[in-house]
């Protein structure tokens, strides 16, 4: 009787330091989910930002093109206007400029 309540009461102890390990481990992973969704929330900030200023460059680089495009190139007195007969556009898989499907 004596040694049956005994190991009860060592089953009770051990299943409370248990529990109480498994909610010490429990904050702990709950505190780094809420810094990783912190970092992840950031990250997304970050890549829309770079997503603007590439847009941006990507933008400029197009008008520059064009421009030139637009614009008669002299060599040897003789006026020579580019004619392109589709859009230039920036194929962005590729990360070229395709004029004429042709890479430049």
């Amino acid at each position: 009787s004596n040694v049956y309540k005994n190991e009860l009461r060592q089953r009770y102890t051990n299943l409370g330091k248990d529990l109480s390990d498994k909610r010490v481990l429990n904050a702990i992973i709950e505190g780094d989910l809420k810094e990783i969704s912190k970092q992840i929330e950031q990250l997304d900030k970050d890549i829309k930002n770079v997503n603007k200023v590439l847009h941006q460059i990507a933008v400029k680089e197009l008008n520059d093109v064009a421009e030139k495009c637009n614009k008669p190139v002299n060599t040897t007195e003789k006026s020579i206007q580019w004619n392109y007969l589709h859009d230039i556009k920036l194929d962005s898989t590729y990360g070229y400029m395709a004029a004429n499907d042709k890479q430049i």
